[in-house]
């Protein structure tokens, strides 16, 4: 078996299927502190979309406004949920996204687990 996920990353969850197919999420590399460099692909997107930042995961997954989520929103303390909301930016022709998302070289964030979900949106009428 060959895997090209990164060390130190863990994939979980299924995405919800959209107009262009299930989307994906998937990183440029391993999410060092200090790695400048490192991004976020989703592929099979909609015209706008958001991504969610968490430290606590649902693996089973909850179904929230008819999409399967992975973030667990509010889980028992000591953990805080969904920490941040970004917008996507506006995908590519064939639906993709890219983000960056440097890693900052802080050494407070050394072993803290971080849950990255995207969303995304389709308008009314876009799937037919």
């Amino acid at each position: 078996m060959v895997s090209f996920v990164p060390r130190g990353v863990e994939v979980f969850g299924m995405g919800t299927a959209g107009c262009a197919g299930a989307l994906a999420l998937g990183v440029s590399g391993v999410p060092t502190l200090g790695n400048a460099a490192f991004e976020l692909h989703l592929s099979h997107t909609g015209p706008s979309g958001l991504l969610l930042i968490g430290d606590a995961e649902d693996t089973a997954g909850t179904l929230r406004f008819g999409a399967l989520f992975h973030l667990d929103p509010s889980p028992p303390p000591p953990a805080l949920g969904l920490v941040e909301v970004r917008a996507l930016p506006a995908p590519d022709a064939s639906g993709s996204v890219t983000l960056a998302l440097p890693v900052p070289a802080d050494p407070a964030l050394l072993g803290v687990p971080f849950v990255f979900q995207g969303v995304s949106v389709f308008p009314a009428g876009a799937c037919a």
